[in-house]
């Protein structure tokens, strides 16, 4: 589910010292960390048919219907902030808690 309402406790514990630690790192410091015994990339874009259907109703109830991709920065285990990349910042859409708006597909199963 898509979050549209954080609560300010959940924002200033889990959410705004993340994103204060991100204004301390350039967009090419941002993009090479990685997760994981692979190496995946922790934040990226991702292209709008790979997010859910809610997220991509959303968008055209927002009128940014016309995007390619979205940018995923992960907070942490299922916490995810999606935006718009513009230059040197995030415009911020949603808080995603539970990783669903564009959960991974996991091999094998």
């Amino acid at each position: 589910q898509i979050s549209l309402d954080v609560s300010r406790a959940f924002f200033l514990s889990k959410i705004y010292p993340k994103l204060r630690d991100f204004e301390t790192k350039t967009w090419k410091e941002i993009e090479r960390e990685t997760t994981g015994k692979n190496g995946r990339s922790k934040h990226h874009s991702i292209d709008i048919k790979d997010l859910c259907e809610e997220a991509q109703e959303r968008l055209v109830e927002l009128k940014l219907d016309d995007l390619d991709s979205l940018f995923s920065l992960r907070l942490d285990g299922t916490l995810r902030i999606f935006g718009i990349r513009n230059q040197n910042y995030l415009r911020i859409l949603w808080v995603d808690q539970d990783h669903k708006i564009c959960p991974s597909q996991k091999k094998n199963t």
